[in-house]
Parts: C-alpha cells; structure tokens; sequence
C-alpha cells in the first residue's frame, strides 16, 4: 500500500468553500482509493452524512516513505558498490 497525503479547500457539490484548509492522509491502493477514503474521513470528521457530496479540489499526493529495512538495505548495497 502508498500513503498519501491531501492538503487543501473542501467544497460542496455546489461549489461552496465548507473548508478552506483541511488535510489528511492516508493509505490505499490506488489514487482514486485514497481520495475517497479522504472523503470517508472529512465527512467522519465532521458529521455529515455518508449521502454527502464533497468535492478535493486539490490533488491527492503520494508520499514516498520508506521502512527502515529499506532504507537500510539500500544503505547496504550502496556501501557494497563503493
């Protein structure tokens, strides 16, 4: 799974700011996942129904992390190389 990040406006279905600086992050799969599990999040977060239509204006950004057994096998190989 990615992890990735939003940070931005919240709009309604009809255009209006509902939040002008929201962020939240996530994991999923796929972009297209985690900007609805964004949604699922912010309408969580602020009781609206699951019936509610939100709109990310901004985009959903992928954040490349690595676990520490990555970053110390690659550690490793550059060590190996030198």
């Amino acid at each position: 799974m990615k992890h990735y990040k939003y940070s931005g406006p919240v709009l309604s279905v009809y255009g209006q700011c509902t939040t002008p600086n929201w962020s939240g992050e996530t994991h999923a799969n796929t972009i297209a996942k985690a900007q609805s599990s964004m949604k699922y999040r912010y309408k969580k977060e602020h009781g609206l129904l699951q019936s509610a239509k939100i709109f990310l204006p901004n985009d959903v950004v992928e954040i490349w992390m690595m676990t520490l057994t990555e970053v110390l096998y690659k550690a490793h190989y550059l060590l190996l190389s030198l």
